[in-house]
């Protein structure tokens, strides 16, 4: 096990990854829980693998325990569900003093954030994530959120965690789909701040595809770009926009799909090609860092992009993102190795011609 200190919000909080970590959860949180009321917000089939581990010992060691079960997939992480929490919390008397436990992935993360955030102005929440996208992305940063309509994390608040427990033997019981999924996250990473870890992806990926790699270091790594950024701009007002590389072209892609069609990893790799495709085009990127960028999306994700983009469709739900100035959609747009820029003067003719030759392309019909 090792433990990391996360120098993001108003004090700092602890991190610990490492094998069997919920083996010993009700003494590795003690200190948090004990004699607290406490309310796990915990993913449908995270419950079905690990309640008699998490859920029976964390009994032991408080002074009231209950649970709600989000049911998977985008599409819950809605108002509805806020509600169904927030009815449940005041039903069973939480108070102030109370701490919320997120058992799950990025929805369950974002979602049990958000009413942390919310609930009586603010309670104490601590994220155990299980999914190897939540590990390398969701947990840290602070940012929570619930889609609205068909728009992702439209509502949300900056809220940090107490504390952080990532236990990778969760990844285990992840299905194939779901755990490849992350390697968008991680690529966007790589292409962000630390070229080695698109590296290592291309020369180790049958190891990672095949799980018999160590993944605390590439967690990690991800981990500490997102800290750096963070600690610069905890808003998102500045230079944390940069985090959003590829989202721009994801998020629209999920609202268009209605959040059914893709994971959200798979949804950042294709805004990551897409996105490569636009630079390429503007001649921002050369045709070696963008076929080398193409290259390895596609060996990541090879046969899972099997959706129509509706070009008009897509491009009016990304003049709602949350990045944008103005009526001006804000890109941001690789420039080369670890280097990138925020822009927001392309013309629209450009962004769908772009959209509809990344179509052909990659084949999303």
């Amino acid at each position: 096990m090792k433990e990391v200190k996360i120098s993001i919000g108003k004090e700092p909080y602890s991190l610990y990854i490492g094998t069997n970590l919920l083996e010993d959860i009700d003494s590795l949180l003690s200190s948090h829980i004990s004699e607290k009321s406490v309310f796990v917000i915990i993913d449908e089939n995270v419950l079905n693998y690990y309640e008699e581990k998490i859920i029976k010992p964390l009994k032991n060691n408080t002074s009231k325990l209950s649970y709600y079960i989000v049911q998977s997939g985008e599409k819950n992480k809605s108002i509805k569900t806020y509600q169904s929490i927030m009815e449940k919390l005041i039903d069973n008397k939480y108070n102030r003093n109370s701490v919320i436990i997120a058992i799950g992935g990025g929805v369950v993360g974002d979602m049990a954030g958000f009413v942390a955030s919310t609930y009586m102005r603010g309670i104490d929440i601590i994220h155990i994530p299980t999914t190897l996208l939540a590990q390398v992305d969701s947990s840290i940063g602070g940012k929570t959120g619930i889609n609205y309509s068909r728009f992702k994390n439209l509502i949300g608040t900056f809220y940090h965690p107490k504390f952080v427990v990532i236990d990778t033997n969760t990844l285990n019981t992840l299905p194939n789909r779901e755990y490849k999924a992350a390697f968008g996250e991680i690529i966007k990473y790589g292409m962000l701040a630390d070229y080695t870890i698109l590296l290592d992806l291309e020369k180790n990926f049958e190891e990672y595809i095949s799980r018999s790699i160590n993944l605390d270091n590439i967690i990690l790594k991800c981990i500490q770009i997102k800290e750096e950024i963070v600690m610069r701009d905890e808003t998102d007002l500045g230079v944390r926009k940069i985090l959003n590389l590829g989202h721009t072209f994801a998020h629209g892609i999920e609202s268009t799909t209605e959040f059914s069609k893709l994971f959200h990893g798979e949804a950042v790799a294709l805004g990551l090609l897409i996105v490569s495709k636009l630079s390429f085009n503007l001649k921002l990127i050369t045709e070696d860092y963008y076929k080398f960028i193409h290259k390895l999306i596609k060996k990541y994700f090879n046969n899972i992009f099997p959706v129509s983009i509706n070009t008009d469709e897509l491009v009016n739900a990304m003049v709602m993102d949350k990045k944008n100035k103005c009526n001006d959609i804000t890109f941001i747009l690789p420039l080369g190795k670890e280097k990138t820029k925020v822009c927001n003067n392309i013309s629209i003719e450009t962004i769908k011609n772009t959209i509809l030759e990344a179509n052909n392309e990659y084949s999303c019909k």
